[in-house]
């Protein structure tokens, strides 16, 4: 049996059960309220039209024979060697590393203003003016 026979069987199988999974939720969430059950029904809903559309387009693509994903190798001395990770994406992912930890350090530092310790103390506070 062809390796691409397989992976589509697999993603087909994934696709049914997470879809009907999908679609068993969003029956028994359809009469909730609320701004995040509202939230769960979209996104259960967007995942079961997904399963749909990748089980519609596994199906379509049953009767075409499967191609190999292996091509023969067009160099005659080898696989070329890579040139490596553009320095684009190695500048985003360092930049995107340190906000991450600007954020975090931010969230850190302003974590103790607003709060009251110990939580005992906290029914002591004055709410209105």
């Amino acid at each position: 049996m062809d390796l691409a026979i397989i992976e589509r069987g697999v993603a087909l199988i994934g696709a049914i059960v997470v879809g009907v999974f999908a679609l068993i939720a969003l029956k028994d969430d359809w009469h909730a309220k609320g701004l995040d059950n509202n939230t769960t029904k979209l996104l259960l809903g967007l995942m079961a039209f997904g399963c749909i559309m990748v089980f519609f387009a596994q199906s379509a693509s049953s009767d075409r024979k499967a191609k190999p994903h292996v091509r023969s190798n067009p160099y005659k001395h080898g696989i070329p060697v890579s040139a490596g990770i553009p320095p684009i994406i190695r500048w985003s992912g360092i930049i995107g590393l340190i906000a991450i930890f600007c954020v975090v350090g931010i969230v850190i530092a302003s974590s103790r203003y607003g709060h009251v310790w110990p939580s005992a103390d906290s029914t002591h506070i004055k709410l209105g003016s």
